[in-house]
């Protein structure tokens, strides 16, 4: 029987983790280059703590119109004078790249930033790779954000054991990222990669007990 933690098939691996994590290869990409593109608007209007937070004048605006944020950053787009402040994830609606997917997913009901973050990363299992790429704890740098989009696609698009690994450290990164000023994940270390893996495949964080 072939253990999974082993290299014998790297494409195997790598296509079984990247299917566990949930990666939406596509978006990440369209969205990274809707950020990369627009990079000197967005910078204004960043926050990695903010889906988005608008000002008094907005809100006087838009009030009692029963538009929720997404449908009011849509109807904004990119105007650099909207006065709100967003995230990675909150940039997502002024994308035209994906405005047809999540035209779809706001008819829904419940909470609608998680459900358009889910366009991205699966989050109904017990790992962070979302968290590495769109947390709140990063330092607001539209650059570093940008860098960490970039390397889960380019883990993710590279068939091999060691981006297999890569992207099961990085599911790991909550609370174990030391620098949030950087991209690279400062914790690879920590853990050998078969611990790394197994976290994932397991739906439980990594840890000495492996």
């Amino acid at each position: 029987m072939s253990n999974i933690y082993a290299p014998t098939d790297p494409k195997a691996l790598h296509a079984k983790i990247v299917s566990l994590l949930g990666i939406n290869v596509a978006n990440l990409q369209l969205h990274r280059d809707f950020l990369y593109n627009n990079s000197d608007v967005i910078a204004n209007h960043f926050d990695m703590r903010q889906f988005c937070q608008f000002s008094d004048d907005l809100d006087e605006q838009f009030g009692g119109q029963g538009l929720d944020e997404v449908d009011i950053v849509k109807e904004l787009g990119l105007d650099i004078d909207c006065g709100s402040s967003m995230c990675v994830v909150g940039w997502a609606p002024s994308n035209p790249a994906l405005k047809e997917q999540i035209s779809a997913l706001t008819n829904d009901y419940g909470d609608r930033w998680l459900t358009i973050a889910s366009l991205f990363i699966d989050r109904s299992r017990d790992v962070n790779l979302f968290d590495y790429v769109f947390g709140e704890h990063w330092s607001d740098d539209l650059g570093t954000a940008i860098e960490r989009i970039e390397i889960v696609v380019e883990a993710a698009t590279d068939a091999s054991y060691d981006n297999a690994a890569l992207l099961a450290a990085l599911a790991n990164s909550d609370d174990r990222q030391h620098d949030r000023s950087i991209s690279l994940p400062d914790y690879l270390e920590e853990q050998m990669d078969h611990e790394w893996l197994a976290s994932v495949v397991n739906y439980v964080p990594a840890d000495d007990g492996y």
